[in-house]
């Protein structure tokens, strides 16, 4: 990641620039919101990799927004500042890529430990996502591309293997059949789908993977 935006969203105005200038010497940008309609009006009009939030805002709860986001598949690792974590809102953070809570009242240092780990992990969640959108298959793709497509199981195997730096000879001996079967498959492949090539095939997955991402390998928020 060259550049990192990063929003960060509190309603109280002294606090939310003190945040924002501490972020600053860890993102490369940084959007101010003081509660939650400004905020969605800056992520419907930027690009934010990252988010830094109180979590009780004049206009509702941060969690209900994070819900919203990963609802609409659009993942943005977050640290949330609360008076306390309670169970329900650690189950909730689950689902909506919440990496720490920070608990009020926190020091300077704590909050500078939380930018560069929150920038840290945002660098590793990038990373991981463009792996998997340019080398893997992800469940609902491989659903999207037997029904939407008529490719088969075996096509799909194919596919997976495809997406990788492979020699058809190394796709047969990986599935076990002959070289002029991976070949056949594959034109069967860029039939099916209107393509010409595996480069092709790869940016035709990529874009499938986009619009339905997986899970991140990544662990549960940590409250400090």
């Amino acid at each position: 990641m060259t550049n990192s935006n990063l929003l960060v969203i509190e309603d109280e105005i002294s606090i939310l620039y003190f945040f924002a200038e501490e972020a600053r010497e860890v993102f490369s940008n940084v959007y101010m919101a003081s509660n939650i309609s400004m905020a969605k009006e800056i992520l419907s009009s930027h690009k934010i990799h990252a988010i830094l939030t109180d979590n009780h805002l004049p206009d509702g709860e941060a969690i209900d927004l994070l819900e919203k986001l990963s609802s609409n598949k659009t993942y943005i690792p977050s640290v949330v500042i609360t008076a306390f974590a309670n169970k329900n809102l650690l189950i909730r953070a689950v689902n909506t890529h919440i990496v720490q809570f920070l608990e009020k009242p926190s020091g300077i240092k704590t909050l500078k430990e939380s930018l560069i780990n929150l920038k840290k992990y945002t660098s590793q969640y990038h990373k991981h996502t463009k792996l998997v959108e340019n080398y893997t298959l992800s469940k609902q793709t491989s659903f999207n591309l037997k029904n939407a497509y008529g490719i088969s199981n075996r096509e799909l195997e194919i596919i997976s293997n495809a997406l990788h730096p492979l020699e058809n000879s190394s796709i047969a001996s990986e599935l076990g059949i002959a070289r002029g079967t991976v070949r056949r498959h594959l034109e069967n492949i860029f039939k099916k789908l209107e393509i010409t090539s595996r480069t092709e095939l790869r940016d035709f997955v990529k874009n499938l993977n986009r619009t339905t991402p997986q899970n991140s390998p990544f662990q549960c928020p940590q409250v400090i």
